[in-house]
C-alpha cells in the first residue's frame, strides 16, 4: 500500500507518503515542501497553481482564487473574469488536491493500493468537514478519508520525538487555530482533549497590518476617501497591500524589522488628487507583536480551556510543539510558552508535520472497511485445540503472543523470526502461555509459530505465520471537538431541547440509537417530509444559538404505504466517526420502514450565506435583547464587554467583504456561548425575573379572573417558586403550565390580548421570517381595529 497524507491548508498545502517505516515529503516543481493554495487563470484561459498563482493573485484578483479553505461549507463563489467561470470553495480545493496528487509517481495515482488521509482543523464544523470530503471526491483521488489536524500533528510528533509524557500541540495555520493535549507512554498516544477556533490564523495578522499600519500610513501621504477600506475602486490597492503585509510578516520571522513595500508601477493606483501611490512602510517585530497580542491571547484562552478539559495543569505538561507557518515567529513562541507556563518545546517541522502525520495515520486505517475504521490491534485465530491471540500492531519494541489450550492441557511452543532469525526456544506451558516477540524493524515483522502437544508431537496449524506491524505510534483515544444534537420538543407542543448524539470531548468513534417522536403527520407518497434539524454546540437554551449544520429528512416518497402520525416513534441510529463526521439512519415502526442504509442527512441548508447575512444579523439583535434583559438583573462587566463586542459584530455583518462577514459570524457564536454560560451561572436570578414577569401579568388582570382561576394560578406560582428554591429542573415544566393557564384564563379579555399582541410586535428581530412577521402584524392590527378577539 501507498499511504498518503495531505495537509490542505488555507495559505499553503503539503503532501507526504509513508511506507510503513519512513515518511517522504513530495516537493512542488519549484522544489518547495509546500504549495500555495492558489489558482490563477490568464487571459488565454490557462490555469496556474501554487507559487505562480499566489504571486499573480494580488495583481489580478478578478482572475484568482485564494483562501478558499476559509469558505468551505458556505455559499461563496470564486469568479474568473477572463473565462466567466465560477468555482465553489469545494471545487477550488479539489483543484489543489489534484495538483498535489500529481506530485506522486503516476503509477501510484491510479493504483487501488493508494490510500489518502486529508486533514481538517478540529475547529472545523460539520459542514466544513463534509465539504472537504466532497472536494476529495471531486478530485477523484480514490480511497480517501478525512482526519482532524491535531491527530495528524500528534502522529508527526511521535515520529520526530517519541518521548513519554504529556504534551501540547499548538497548531496555528493561515486560517485556523487548533490545540490538543496528548499523553504518550510506551508508543501509545491518548489524545486527552482538543479545541480550536476558526477565523484565527496568519491571514488575520495580515488584515491587522493592513488596517492598523498600512492604511493609516497611506492616509497620511495621499488623499484617500474615508471609505477606502470598503470602496470597490480601491479593492486592488487593498489586495496588493495585504500581499505586501504578508511578505513583511514572513521576513519578521527572520529579522527584527522589515519593509512593507510596493513601487508605483506595480501598485498602479492613484489617489483622489491623481498622485501615484506607493508603499514603503517600516514595521518592527515589536509593532507586529503589539498588534497581534489580542489574537494570541485568544489562542492562549482556548489552550487553557483545552488543558482544563484534559484534566491536567501546566505543571503536568512536558513540552509544547508548534505547528503551522505563523508559529515560526519567535515572539509568538515566547508569548505562548510564557502565558501557558510551559518551558520546553518540541522539534517537529511546522510546515510539513500535519501532512507527515496524516500519512502515518493512513497506515492505521482499515481501508477495506466502508467506514474507514482503524485496523484491529489484536489478531485472534482458533485452531482445533488452541486459541492464538497476538498483537498484530504494536508501537512498543515487542508484541505479545498468547496461546491457550481449550482443555487446559500442557503444551510447548516456539517462535522464530523471519527477519533476523531470533528464536524464543521451546517453552513449556500449563494450559496457557505468553511469549514476547521482539520487533527488530519498523513496518512488517514476520514470525513462525510451532506448537507441540504433551507427547512432544508437532501440532498441525492452519496458519503458523504471524505478522506484526511495528508502528511509530498508536492513538488509543480520539475526543470529539464538537457536540452534535438534534432539536426536538420535550413533549408534544412543548419547548425545543437538544437531544445529544455526541458531547464535546466524548470519545470517538461513537455509535448509538435514540428514540424521537414525529412532530407532524406524514402520508406515504407525500411530497412533504419529516425534518429534524441538527445543531453543533452545547448551548441548551436556546438551542438555536448553536451552529445550524443541516437537516435530516424522511420524505413521504421514501415509504410505500401507511401514515406516520404525530407522536409516532422514530428510532434514529447514528454514528460519529473518528474524524467527527456524522451518519444518520432511521427506523419507523408505524410504516414498517427502515432507512438505516439511506443517509438523508444534508448539510446544505446549514451553509452560511455570506452574500446575505440577514439571519446572522437577526441572531445578533436577539442576543443584544437578551443581554439587556440579563443586565437588568444586575450589572456585569463581562456582559458590558460582550455588548460592545456585539456592536462590532453587527457592523461587520453589514460589510461587503466575505471574510469580514464570516469572521463576524464566528465572533457572534463566541458571544452567544459567553451569554449562555453567564445565564446558566445566574440561572436562579433569571428564573426569578422570568416568573415575576408572568406574575405581573396575572396580577394586572386579576379582576378578569374567576376565583377558581385565581386560586389555581396562585398555586402554580408557589410551585414554580419552590422549584427555583430547590434548583429543580421541574421549574421549566411548571412555569410553562403557569403561562399556558394565564393565557387560557385571560383569552376572553380584549385588553389582555391587545397588550400581548403589542408586546410581541415590539422587537421584530426576535423572529426569523421578516415577511411572515410583517404579514401577521398587519393582520393582527386589523383584528384589533375590528375588535375581532378570535382573530
Amino acid at each position: 500500500m501507498h499511504y498518503i497524507g495531505i495537509d490542505l491548508g488555507t495559505t499553503n498545502s503539503a503532501i507526504c507518503s509513508f511506507d510503513g517505516s519512513e515518511t517522504r515529503v513530495w516537493k512542488s516543481p519549484e522544489q518547495s515542501d509546500v504549495t500555495p493554495s492558489a489558482i490563477y487563470v490568464d487571459r488565454r484561459g490557462r490555469r496556474f497553481y501554487g507559487r505562480r498563482a499566489y504571486e499573480m493573485a494580488p495583481i489580478d484578483a478578478a482572475n484568482a482564487a485564494t483562501l478558499f479553505k476559509r469558505y468551505l461549507g458556505t455559499t461563496m463563489k470564486f469568479t474568473f473574469s477572463h473565462t466567466g467561470e465560477e468555482l465553489t470553495p469545494e471545487q477550488c480545493s479539489a483543484e489543489i488536491l489534484r495538483v498535489l496528487f500529481g506530485y506522486l509517481p503516476s503509477d501510484w495515482q491510479q493504483s487501488a493500493e493508494t490510500a489518502t488521509v486529508i486533514t481538517v482543523p478540529a475547529a472545523f464544523n460539520q459542514m466544513k468537514k463534509d465539504a472537504t470530503l466532497q472536494a476529495a471526491e471531486l478530485a477523484q483521488i480514490g480511497r480517501v478519508a478525512v482526519m482532524q489536524e491535531p491527530v495528524a500533528a500528534v502522529m508527526s510528533v511521535m515520529k520526530d520525538e517519541p518521548v513519554d509524557g504529556i504534551f501540547v500541540v499548538y497548531d496555528l495555520g493561515g486560517g485556523t487555530f487548533d490545540v490538543s493535549v496528548a499523553e504518550h507512554a510506551a508508543g501509545q498516544v491518548n489524545l486527552l482533549a482538543q479545541g480550536g477556533k476558526e477565523m484565527c490564523g496568519g491571514r488575520d495578522w495580515d488584515r491587522l497590518l493592513l488596517r492598523e499600519v498600512v492604511l493609516p500610513w497611506l492616509r497620511e501621504r495621499f488623499n484617500l476617501p474615508s471609505d477606502v477600506e470598503r470602496n470597490p475602486k480601491y479593492r486592488r490597492l487593498r489586495q496588493l497591500a495585504t500581499f505586501a503585509c504578508e511578505q513583511a510578516k514572513i521576513e519578521l520571522s527572520r529579522s527584527e524589522d522589515a519593509y512593507i513595500q510596493m513601487d508605483e508601477d506595480r501598485l498602479a493606483q492613484r489617489d483622489l488628487d491623481d498622485a501615484e501611490m506607493y508603499l514603503d512602510v517600516l514595521i518592527t517585530r515589536a509593532q507586529l507583536t503589539s498588534l497581534i497580542t489580542d489574537l494570541l491571547a485568544t489562542t492562549v484562552t482556548v489552550s487553557r480551556e483545552t488543558i482544563a478539559k484534559a484534566g491536567v495543569t501546566a505543571a503536568d505538561i512536558k513540552k509544547i510543539v508548534f505547528i503551522g507557518g505563523p508559529t515560526v515567529y519567535p515572539p509568538l513562541q515566547d508569548y505562548v510558552m510564557g502565558a501557558l507556563g510551559i518551558s520546553d518545546k518540541g522539534l517537529s517541522d511546522p510546515m510539513t508535520a500535519v501532512a507527515e502525520g496524516a500519512s502515518i495515520y493512513a497506515e492505521s486505517i482499515d481501508w477495506e472497511s466502508d467506514l474507514h475504521e482503524r485496523k484491529e490491534a489484536i489478531r485472534r485465530t482458533t485452531e482445533e485445540d488452541f486459541d492464538i491471540n497476538y498483537e498484530q500492531r504494536s508501537s512498543a519494541d515487542f508484541a505479545r503472543l498468547a496461546v491457550t489450550h481449550h482443555g487446559g492441557e500442557a503444551f510447548a511452543a516456539e517462535v522464530t523470526s523471519e527477519v533476523d532469525g531470533w528464536t524464543s526456544g521451546r517453552q513449556s506451558f500449563e494450559g496457557r502461555g505468553v511469549i514476547k516477540l521482539p520487533l527488530s524493524a519498523r513496518g512488517e515483522n514476520a514470525f513462525r509459530l510451532t506448537i507441540f502437544d504433551q507427547q512432544g508431537q508437532r501440532v498441525s496449524l492452519a496458519s503458523d505465520r504471524l505478522v506484526v506491524e511495528h508502528v511509530l505510534a498508536t492513538v488509543t483515544a480520539l475526543p470529539s471537538s464538537h457536540a452534535i444534537a438534534i432539536k426536538a420538543l420535550d413533549r408534544v407542543g412543548g419547548r425545543p431541547v437538544p437531544v445529544y448524539l455526541v458531547r464535546e470531548n466524548e470519545r470517538l468513534p461513537k455509535r448509538g440509537s435514540i428514540t424521537l417522536r414525529a412532530g407532524q403527520r406524514l402520508v406515504a407518497g407525500s411530497s412533504k417530509a419529516l425534518v429534524f434539524t441538527l445543531w453543533e454546540g452545547e448551548i441548551e437554551d436556546p438551542i438555536e444559538d448553536n451552529r445550524y449544520i443541516g437537516a435530516y429528512r424522511i420524505p413521504g416518497g421514501s415509504f410505500a404505504s401507511g401514515v406516520i402520525a404525530v407522536g409516532d416513534e422514530i428510532q434514529c441510529d447514528y454514528e460519529v466517526n473518528e474524524a467527527g463526521q456524522l451518519r444518520l439512519g432511521a427506523t419507523v415502526p408505524a410504516v414498517r420502514s427502515v432507512f438505516a442504509n439511506q443517509n438523508y442527512y444534508s448539510r446544505f441548508e446549514g451553509q452560511l450565506v455570506l452574500e446575505d447575512p440577514s439571519a446572522s444579523l437577526r441572531a445578533a439583535r436577539r442576543l443584544r435583547l437578551r443581554i439587556a434583559e440579563l443586565q437588568g438583573l444586575s450589572y456585569s462587566a463581562q456582559l458590558a464587554e460582550i455588548s460592545e463586542r456585539l456592536d462590532d459584530v453587527l457592523e461587520q455583518l453589514q460589510s461587503d467583504d466575505a471574510e469580514t462577514v464570516q469572521q463576524a459570524a464566528d465572533d457572534l457564536y463566541d458571544c452567544q456561548r459567553v451569554v449562555a454560560r453567564f445565564r446558566q451561572t445566574h440561572l436562579r436570578s433569571v428564573r426569578l425575573a422570568d416568573l415575576a414577569g408572568y406574575k405581573r401579568v396575572a396580577d394586572s388582570y386579576e379582576g378578569d379572573l374567576t376565583p377558581e382561576d385565581a386560586a389555581m394560578l396562585h398555586e402554580l406560582y408557589l410551585s414554580a417558586r419552590h422549584a427555583i428554591d430547590r434548583h429543580s429542573e421541574s421549574y421549566e415544566t411548571i412555569v410553562r403550565e403557569y403561562s399556558t393557564r394565564i393565557w387560557a384564563a385571560l383569552q376572553g379579555s380584549e385588553e389582555f390580548l391587545r397588550m400581548q399582541f403589542v408586546a410581541r410586535t415590539l422587537n421584530p428581530e426576535r423572529y426569523d421570517d421578516p415577511a411572515q412577521f410583517a404579514a401577521l402584524k398587519a393582520e393582527g392590527q386589523a383584528c384589533i381595529e375590528n375588535r375581532d378577539l378570535a382573530g
